[in-house]
């Protein structure tokens, strides 16, 4: 009976110093667990039966915690040329470290040495690094794997210690295990030179090889005064490079005219059009390639294809124009053919090449619109960005469906009920999102029966000429923790034309971190600090050794604050209420709209932050951190007239006299300055604060509903001035 073969690896710590990135190959697993059990350098009948029988597998999926660079450091080793120098002596006391032969002085050791760059892999150490070889027989030598893997002791390089434990479990539970893990999955794909290094038949031997010759490396050659050392490179052992979640071939064609003109079909008709063009290039395929009509049936037509074929199957869908001013009619068609998809890239270019999209028969004399290659690929590219907001261009099919309401509305359908079918619409999404492989946890789910877009077609208009029923199509927005890579295509009907999303146009705006637990709010500007710092060392990863530009350090090139008074920099502000940390872009502080360079180092700040989850916040301890998203009736962002203090807020002047009014003053100066109309000050809490400063609490009311965030004072930037909305009673 087929079943499975999960090994999960954890660390001591998170921490990973070997070469190759992250994951850990599956080769280096291999070794790992070879050098784990071959105790004096020897391997038991049983384990090497074992082994061997493990190299013969297909290449496993890899289940890895998300993890990201830290911070590199250089270590110096000498490097070959002290082992050629013969009969050398260190002259005792020489503080040069001359070496001294034979025939006279040598060069100092410190200028043969070679620097080594290590940069670590960060991750966290409580989620295991998980192999799972799918399919695999059950045969005598796999029972021995669970053994072999208590062995192992390390993986990477000495400084990182692993256990490790194996289990053999059914090919349900490993769907199970790929669907509810939280991260990307890295499935084998087709061979090639620039893959990863997985075992291969005589991978077991070629270890046993390279650790004898690797013994007897030195060996003495000659007798006498002509004896020498001579040295032998152990040879490598033998792996094969396999491709991990390769990149699918993509193909384009326009619907074009005879004469050149580009050919519009309704965008409603996007599923009946896929189809249509499917099934005649199933009837080319099929009689050019006899001997593979069931391949044809199972990954391009999709009948008889089971659930380890979704990842092979061809994917064809229709592009509606992306465009201001444009209708969103299909002139074009995209396909996606995987990787290790059976059939071949060509076979099917040539399958969809001159078909026609009519469905009628066309006009004799005005001829009939075709598929041509099409040579600008600008539009694909639009579907294909990565981005964080996605919107559904054509429709999710949902098994989640809606009850329709009989036309003459003898029986209306209450909130409750609409709500209840929102939701169940919602949890079908993230199903949705696991079928398709996208691990990126989602943050806002939004379902509707209305296009996004003012040229867009309502759900239900996309049922024509497809197998589902109005009730089950459903447009979505998705809101995810990190950017996610199109082109993005969800839902039952994502083989048959259904379920595109696009990347939404929209401002960019603040980001969101939830905190393990509450703080206090006198730890605000530690918390604020502490992220500050965090999101600066992550940008400088990712522009290397370049000066941090000012918009994200407050800092001029010269290291003095900038005091220019127009805040063009990131805001860090801590929420206690709602045990939050934000990170707030500039021209939403001053109420701005962002310019080029804001639009610049927004899409440095995004990259940036991808991956932040853990923050060490010093006497505060180390923070885990949850992405989250920021509702349109967040009460820090959303439209009130009454504002009121979360943290502390500090004058811009110092009050030498009467504090209540300088305050006062002062507040009223701060709002103008953030495009604020001028606030009614309703309550104030003056205590005194550091180096003779104040520390203010307020309440402001304005004479009209305004926008957050509202952060004012000296200490905006770091922690201060933030103040939340309050609704009025009524």
């Amino acid at each position: 009976m087929a079943g499975a073969l999960v090994i999960r690896v954890r660390f001591h710590e998170g921490r990973y110093h070997g070469s190759g990135g992250w994951p850990p190959a599956p080769a280096r697993l291999y070794q790992a667990l070879v050098a784990g059990v071959a105790a004096g350098g020897r391997l038991a009948e049983a384990n090497r039966e074992a082994l061997a029988w493990l190299e013969l597998q297909d290449p496993p999926v890899v289940l890895a915690p998300p993890a990201t660079p830290g911070q590199g450091f250089n270590t110096y080793v000498p490097n070959n040329d002290l082992d050629a120098v013969p009969d050398i002596e260190t002259v005792a006391g020489n503080p040069a470290g001359y070496i001294r032969r034979k025939d006279g002085w040598a060069i100092a050791a410190s200028t043969i040495r070679a620097g080594k760059t290590v940069r670590p892999w960060l991750f966290n150490a409580e989620r295991p690094l998980v192999y799972l070889w799918l399919d695999v027989t059950d045969e005598p030598e796999r029972a021995r794997l669970p053994a072999i893997a208590l062995g192992l002791y390390q993986l990477g390089r000495g400084i990182d210690p692993a256990w490790a434990e194996a289990a053999l479990i059914s090919s349900a539970e490993a769907e199970a295990l790929i669907a509810e893990h939280d991260g990307r999955a890295l499935r084998p794909g087709a061979a090639g030179p620039e893959g990863v290094a997985v075992p291969e038949r005589g991978s077991l031997a070629s270890l046993e090889a390279r650790h004898a010759a690797f013994l007897g490396r030195f060996r003495q050659v000659g007798t006498g005064r002509s004896a020498r050392t001579s040295f032998t490179n152990p040879p490598k052992p033998r792996f094969r490079q396999v491709r991990y979640d390769a990149p699918p071939r993509q193909l384009l064609f326009d619907l074009r005219w005879p004469d050149g003109r580009f050919h519009a079909v309704p965008p409603a008709r996007a599923g009946q059009l896929v189809r249509h063009l499917i099934e005649l290039a199933a009837g080319r395929l099929k009689p050019a390639l006899p001997a593979r009509e069931g391949e044809i049936e199972r990954f391009l037509v999709g009948r008889g294809a089971g659930a380890a074929d979704l990842q092979r199957r061809v994917r064809v869908f229709a592009l509606p124009t992306l465009r201001a001013h444009v209708d969103r009619a299909i002139r074009r068609v995209a396909i996606e053919i995987p990787a290790h998809c059976p059939l071949d890239w060509r076979d099917i270019a040539w399958a969809f090449s001159g078909l026609s999209p009519l469905v009628r028969e066309p006009d004799a004399e005005a001829g009939a619109p075709i598929l041509i290659e099409a040579e600008d690929r600008s539009m694909l590219d639009r579907y294909c960005r990565a981005d964080r907001l996605w919107r559904s261009e054509t429709p999710l099919a949902l098994p989640a469906g809606r009850r329709r309401i009989d036309p003459a509305r003898r029986e209306p359908k209450p909130g409750v009920e609409r709500l209840r079918e929102d939701y169940a619409a919602a949890a079908a999404v993230l199903t949705a999102l696991r079928q398709a492989g996208i691990g990126e946890r989602s943050l806002s789910i939004r379902v509707q029966r209305e296009p996004f877009a003012a040229q867009g077609a309502w759900a239900e208009a996309f049922a024509e000429g497809t197998r589902f029923s109005k009730t089950a199509l459903w447009h979505v927005e998705l809101g995810f923790a990190a950017t996610v890579k199109g082109p993005l295509i969800l839902g039952d009907g994502r083989f048959c034309g259904l379920g595109l999303m696009r990347p939404a146009e929209r401002p960019p705006g603040a980001y969101a971190f939830a905190l393990p637990r509450a703080f206090d709010a006198r730890d605000a500007a530690a918390l604020a600090c502490a992220l500050r710092r965090a999101v600066m060392a992550r940008v400088r990863d990712e522009i290397g050794n370049r000066e941090l530009p000012a918009w994200f350090t407050g800092h001029a090139p010269d290291g003095e604050p900038l005091r220019d008074g127009t805040h063009r920099h990131l805001a860090f502000a801590v929420d206690p209420e709602g045990r939050r940390l934000l990170v707030i872009p500039p021209h939403l502080v001053g109420r701005t709209c962002p310019s080029g360079e804001d639009r610049s180092q927004l899409r440095q700040l995004e990259r940036a932050l991808v991956g932040l989850s853990l923050l060490r916040a010093g006497r505060l301890g180390a923070l885990e951190l949850l992405p989250v998203a920021i509702a349109d009736e967040d009460p820090l962002f959303a439209p009130a007239r009454i504002w009121r203090s979360v943290t502390a807020y500090q004058p811009t002047r110092h009050a030498k006299r009467d504090h209540e009014a300088a305050i006062i003053d002062d507040i009223r100066a701060e709002a103008a300055r953030r495009g604020l109309p001028r606030p009614d000050i309703l309550a104030l809490e003056i205590e005194p604060g550091p180096r003779g400063g104040l520390s203010v609490r307020a309440g402001l009311r304005f004479a009209r509903a305004v926008a957050g965030p509202v952060l004012l004072g000296r200490t905006l930037h770091k922690g201060g001035g933030l103040f939340v909305g309050e609704r009025e009673r009524t």
